[in-house]
């Protein structure tokens, strides 16, 4: 339960890296979805890794942040609180995933904003840290 949570959240969290700047691109969501699929299809034959029923659920929280305007503070700090709160729950394969996307998802449009790049070091050093704990 705590896994496939953290799949949900992690899509808002790739919503809010899309909704740094101020406005989601098409072309962040269309490069979003692919890297979602890519990741799906690869793992979809892994019987070690079967994560990919719960990169469905990354997909449609993405998608539902995107439909209900959630802002960028919002969709993060949702994220940052599960992390705080379970990280230490989650295995590593699956912070390898969420770091993967999560740097698709920041070079998805014309590059890393400044407001990306913030996102990515809060994120990035608050995993590590639950990593290496």
């Amino acid at each position: 339960m705590i896994e496939s949570n953290f799949y949900k959240e992690l899509g808002k969290f790739l919503y809010a890296i899309a909704k740094a700047d101020g406005t989601v691109q098409q072309q962040e969501v269309e490069e979003i979805e692919k890297q979602i699929l890519h990741k799906i299809k690869r793992l979809n034959h892994s019987k070690t890794h079967p994560e990919h029923i719960e990169l469905l659920l990354t997909m449609l929280s993405f998608e539902n942040s995107n439909k209900e305007k959630l802002s960028a503070k919002e969709a993060s700090l949702s994220f940052l609180t599960f992390i705080r709160k379970y990280g230490s729950n989650i295995p590593d394969y699956s912070k390898e995933i969420a770091f993967s996307l999560i740097n698709l998802a920041a070079h998805a449009y014309h590059g890393i904003s400044q407001e990306e790049e913030k996102l990515l070091h809060e994120i990035k050093d608050f995993l590590r840290l639950q990593k290496h704990s």
